[in-house]
């Protein structure tokens, strides 16, 4: 798509920093990381409920437990909400991945949660918390069982190897959810495909196992989004309940709006693009909130994001400056994100989330990706200057100009290699090498540290690091 130079004028002329985005910034940065016991409890509640039942099954429910269970939250200025903790910057080590996250964090002098450099916070009611939950998911968490068959397979090496940073232990990866079709449909939907499946199934012979596989993932689908719905709904009612005490005129109107965006996205579709972005934030933060160590990225934002933008701009009902603000109060949401690391990987290097933003590239169909909010992003991320979310640019032969100008801009201004670029040519080539079809591959996005994967995945990653220092030794 073309945009007019003049229209890129605007866009780089807007103000994503406003009075309340400037605000909700400086108070994550000044604020300090606590681990909190919140997320450690209630997974250890839902597996002790659940025992008898398949795993995935099992699996849903412990997300639903979380999704009713997790404090809400909703801050001064705040027109996107959630939190995946009570503190401004917090997270609970996920003990239901690895037992051992959890005693981890009390075994050095420093408390820390993703780095080994800023030190964190937490009360001796929740250290003893996470304690007890650790100890019962001693042996049954993943990790375990997957650190006592890498030492039955390599014996005492692999401690040496871990203790040379060698190599690190598995590691979950991330999901790509399909933002587009949360947006477009809704969660509502998405269950009642689930349900239309359901009867099919129960209407057929179930004697095989897969069959019966099937039928627990769907049932498991319908819980799952049920809790995610829930989560939303909890901070319509807490918008709600603000309203009603506030003072301020503009801000009551404010929560007023929230608590009605809550009380329809995710469920059903998003009227415009407050919606979608809410409806995608939700939806990130409840897979970080599932997965506890490592889950959803926000992808190919200026896709999925765009219908509704351009709708909501061709009917009057948005500038480009609200959506500047917008998108600041989302980036900052992207901002808050902790995660508690194992002490391997906080000793190899310093880290965030790695929730990944890739712009720019080609659509399903082969043409040039670009549209207006491609330009927008960037300029968000021009003027935030954070190290989350990381920025990638796709580009290709087609790529305009002028987005190869202001990414370079971009770039040479934050001085921090943001953003990346990824070369679609070189990228499908590789993607169509291994099996997938080309207009998957056309679909990708930037997950990890900078590895292509196709939209809509996710995966379980072995991760090894090499100490080159120590090799050389």
């Amino acid at each position: 798509m073309v945009i007019a130079t003049a229209e890129i004028d605007q866009i780089s002329r807007v103000n994503a920093l406003t009075d309340r985005v400037r605000k909700r910034k400086e108070e994550w940065f000044d604020a300090r990381p606590h681990v909190d016991a919140e997320r450690a409890r209630l997974v250890t509640e839902s597996w002790k409920e659940t025992e008898d039942e398949p795993a995935v099954i099992r699996r849903a429910k412990l997300f639903k437990k979380i999704m009713e269970g997790i404090s809400v939250t909703i801050r001064e200025g705040e027109l996107i909400v959630g939190y995946q903790s009570r503190y401004i910057r917090g997270a609970s080590p996920a003990i239901d991945f690895n037992s051992t996250y959890g005693p981890q964090l009390f075994a050095s002098e420093h408390l820390t949660l993703s780095g080994e450099v800023k030190t964190g916070e937490i009360s001796e009611a929740e250290k003893a918390s996470i304690l007890e939950d650790s100890a019962y998911w001693k042996g049954r968490a993943p990790g375990d069982v997957i650190a006592r068959l890498t030492k039955e397979v390599f014996g005492s090496k692999i401690d040496d190897l871990l203790s040379a940073r060698i190599a690190v232990s598995p590691c979950p990866h991330y999901a790509m959810p399909d933002y587009g079709k949360v947006i477009d449909v809704g969660l509502n939907g998405i269950i009642a495909e689930a349900k239309e499946h359901i009867q099919k199934l129960l209407s057929s012979d179930l004697s095989d196992e897969s069959s019966i596989d099937r039928y627990h993932f769907l049932e498991a689908v319908v819980i799952s989004c049920q809790g995610a719905i829930n989560f939303a709904r909890r901070y319509a009612r807490l918008a709600r309940k603000m309203a009603t005490q506030e003072a301020n005129e503009t801000r009551k109107k404010e929560l007023e709006m929230i608590a009605e965006t809550c009380e329809r996205v995710p469920a059903d579709p998003a009227r415009g693009f407050h919606e979608a972005l809410q409806s995608a934030w939700f939806i990130a933060l409840a897979g970080n909130l599932e997965c506890g160590y490592m889950g959803s990225i926000p992808g190919r934002m200026d896709q999925y994001l765009y219908p509704s933008y351009q709708k909501d701009m061709d009917e009057g009902r948005l500038t480009r400056q609200e959506a500047a603000e917008l998108v600041g109060c989302y980036w900052v949401k992207l901002c808050e994100m902790e995660h508690i690391r194992p002490t391997e990987r906080k000793q190899i290097g310093q880290g965030n989330q790695i929730l990944d933003v890739t712009l720019g590239g080609l659509t399903r169909e082969g043409r040039d990706a670009t549209n207006e909010l491609t330009y927008l992003i960037l300029e968000v991320a021009h003027q935030f200057k954070t190290p989350q979310p990381s920025v990638f640019l796709r580009v290709h032969n087609e790529t305009p100009q002028a987005l190869w100008m202001k990414a370079v801009e971009v770039n040479r201004d934050r001085g921090d290699g943001q953003p990346a670029f990824m070369n679609d040519e070189a990228v499908l080539l590789n993607q169509t090498g291994l099996g997938v079809s080309l207009e998957d591959a056309r679909d990708y996005q930037a997950t990890g540290c900078l590895h292509p994967l196709p939209s809509h995945a996710a995966g379980f990653n072995q991760i090894k690091f090499f100490n080159m220092a120590k090799v050389l030794e």
